[in-house]
């Protein structure tokens, strides 16, 4: 399969996972993360296994046993905390709102290496990422009369938490796992971790009062997330994969989450909450500055960000 074609697939997946959990959060009103999270885990790792094998024909169990040591545990808790925060915000905001403040993990991560790594980033990259930050503000100037700031709230953990998975990427770049092995064990560990909070967080109590529980579409809602988050997923390791030391493979990578970002905000109101004009315009301006930060930023910022794009 040509790159192009893998990159066009990437795409349409990577919105089609966005409208499925938008679809399940906002429509049916499936107001609990952990429950949602945990029980799509379970389909997106299955699927994504069987991808992996099926692309990469690499011993699995390897990568898995990799994972058991005390710096990469901690990158898993900050990607727990990032998909939690991650439903609990998109389940709030219009989809243009929500992929227009996503963009904003690249910010998170440069302020975090500056204040904890001291990494002073480049004139380029703060150009691109003040048009960013311009775009996100007017954002929430426009739809700030309409949302809690419980919304706003979310966001920023979810910012937070990504730009700590980043970071700690960065500082254990030598000893990390391959990208297949980050992808595989975080949702493993996402499916065991959210499991007990289900119980701790008191939404296996409360999701007994949920209105369409036994209804087809919700568990079909749910299922078609994770597969669908493990065929993005599973179309982003063949497309990083294809050549990991090529600028142009990084820039098609972020290329294709910002025509994935930009493609979903403009379709997204006919399907759920409208939005205004200027809104989608300055959602389209702040996933254009996210090809420019990249020309700047080295490999581990556009994979979280890349990433970021399937987190929830």
């Amino acid at each position: 399969m040509s790159p192009l074609m893998i990159g066009v697939l990437f795409t349409l997946s990577s919105i089609l996972s966005l409208f499925v959990n938008k679809y399940v959060l906002s429509v049916l009103k499936f107001t609990f993360p952990t429950i949602f999270q945990g029980c799509s885990k379970p389909y997106c790792l299955v699927s994504l296994l069987v991808l992996v094998c099926i692309l990469r024909r690499q011993n699995i169990i390897i990568k898995i046993k990799r994972c058991f040591n005390l710096h990469y545990l901690s990158e898993v808790i900050f990607f727990v905390c990032s998909i939690y925060a991650g439903s609990k915000a998109l389940s709030k905001l219009p989809v243009p709102v929500f992929l227009g403040l996503q963009n904003l993990s690249l910010v998170a991560v440069t302020i975090l290496k500056l204040f904890l790594l001291e990494e002073k980033p480049r004139n380029q990259t703060i150009l691109s990422q003040m048009v960013l930050l311009t775009a996100c503000a007017f954002i929430w100037y426009n739809e700030q009369s309409v949302l809690s700031p419980i919304s706003y709230f979310w966001v920023v953990i979810h910012l937070v938490s990504s730009g700590f998975c980043a970071v700690f990427e960065y500082v254990n770049e030598e000893d990390t796992l391959d990208h297949e092995g980050i992808v595989i064990v975080n949702n493993l560990f996402g499916f065991l971790s959210l499991a007990p909070c289900t119980f701790f967080f008191g939404d296996l109590q409360a999701v007994q009062t949920y209105p369409h529980l036994y209804f087809s579409k919700f568990y079909v809602g749910v299922i078609f997330s994770g597969v669908f988050s493990a065929f993005t997923s599973a179309l982003y390791l063949k497309l990083i994969n294809n050549d990991l030391k090529s600028v142009t493979s990084e820039s098609n990578i972020t290329g294709y989450t910002a025509l994935s970002r930009m493609l979903a905000a403009v379709v997204s109101p006919v399907l759920f909450d409208r939005t205004s004009v200027v809104t989608l315009i300055w959602c389209v301006v702040a996933c254009l500055a996210v090809p420019a930060i990249q020309i700047g930023e080295s490999k581990e910022a556009v994979s979280a960000d890349s990433r970021n794009n399937h987190l929830v």
